[in-house]
């Protein structure tokens, strides 16, 4: 048979702990929780889609098209900011200062 316990609290400190109670069962299910996810580099869509200067809507046509790095865990969409920097960079086309050193790197043929 269970105990049970009588205590009395204040009206405001029982409103806290249940307060503190499902803020801490909620902070569970969510997909950037340091518990579930401890690199903090995961993203989820709308972080990607901010980080990227995208629309969610974009970056959902990108993943379903295989264009942009991802992961899918639990049913989520995650990102790692390393790997969307380095898709940036792929698209990153030369300055004429560049693309003129590289032209006078290269030996004359």
């Amino acid at each position: 048979m269970q105990e049970t316990i009588f205590i009395s609290l204040p009206l405001s400190e029982l409103k806290t702990i249940i307060f503190n109670s499902v803020n801490a069962c909620l902070d569970l299910r969510t997909p950037h929780n340091k518990l579930l996810y401890q690199d903090e580099a995961l993203i989820n869509i709308e972080e990607a889609a901010e980080f990227v200067n995208l629309s969610t809507a974009s970056i959902y046509k990108l993943v379903s098209s295989n264009k942009i790095p991802f992961t899918k865990k639990h049913r989520r969409l995650l990102f790692e900011r390393k790997e969307l920097t380095a898709w940036l960079s792929t698209g990153r086309k030369l300055t004429l200062g560049e693309i003129e050193r590289q032209s006078q790197k290269e030996p004359a043929g």
